[in-house]
């Protein structure tokens, strides 16, 4: 949802961008700041996607792990799963959200992880969820999923 949202809002502030009717002002205001905001948004997902697989690699220590969400049916497929706007938890009950957004599961561990976009990396979490039981751990995960 929020990456057509962001696609839109690009699409849209360039459409100012071309159109000769606007001063320079409104171009500026609704199509340059816009683009380059859509822009932002963009670069943040897709660089989120970048510090999941390197804080998976550095907290499992070269264990078998797999990373699964909670929203989906079972593990992680490919990078694209793990982009910023695509790991946001959606269920929620009086404001509270009491999905995880994605679950590093290591071999050999009691402790499971969940991601934390406040600390832009996997933490240690006490709470289980049935998610967890939907992964099972392999040596090198990240070399077993597709890019997108």
């Amino acid at each position: 949802m929020w990456h057509g949202m962001a696609l839109s809002f690009g699409l849209a502030s360039s459409i100012c961008l071309v159109s000769s009717a606007q001063s320079k002002d409104v171009r500026l205001y609704f199509g340059w700041v816009p683009m380059g905001l859509a822009s932002l948004a963009g670069l943040w997902s897709l660089l989120t996607a970048v510090l999941v697989v390197l804080s998976s690699i550095a907290t499992v220590g070269g264990q078998p792990f797999c990373i699964v969400r909670e929203e989906q049916s079972g593990e992680v497929a490919g990078m694209a799963d793990v982009r910023g706007f695509s790991l946001y938890a959606t269920h929620t009950e009086r404001g509270i959200i009491h999905d995880f957004h994605a679950v590093l599961v290591v071999e050999g561990r009691e402790q499971d992880y969940n991601w934390s976009y406040t600390r832009l990396r996997f933490v240690e979490t006490d709470h289980h969820t049935a998610a967890m039981k939907r992964c099972t751990p392999v040596q090198h995960f990240w070399s077993d999923v597709a890019p997108f």
